[in-house]
């Protein structure tokens, strides 16, 4: 469960990065660039959405081995 979290952790951080570099790309005037970080974002948020509606049954299958 615990590496399950620290997973969590890490691609809240990665899309949080890149959010934050599509925005700096934005504010330099570089707009590909920060179309590219922006798909980046949103990929990590689609792998975090799929990992938080997987989570669910794996508590499920945990609770019936206890």
């Amino acid at each position: 469960m615990a590496a399950n979290h620290l997973y969590l952790s890490i691609l809240k951080s990665e899309a949080r990065r890149h959010k934050g570099k599509a925005a700096w790309a934005l504010d330099q005037g570089m707009p590909r660039l920060a179309k590219i970080h922006q798909e980046q974002a949103d990929d990590t948020l689609r792998k975090l959405a799929d990992s938080y509606q997987v989570a669910p049954s794996e508590r499920a299958d945990h609770a019936d081995r206890d």
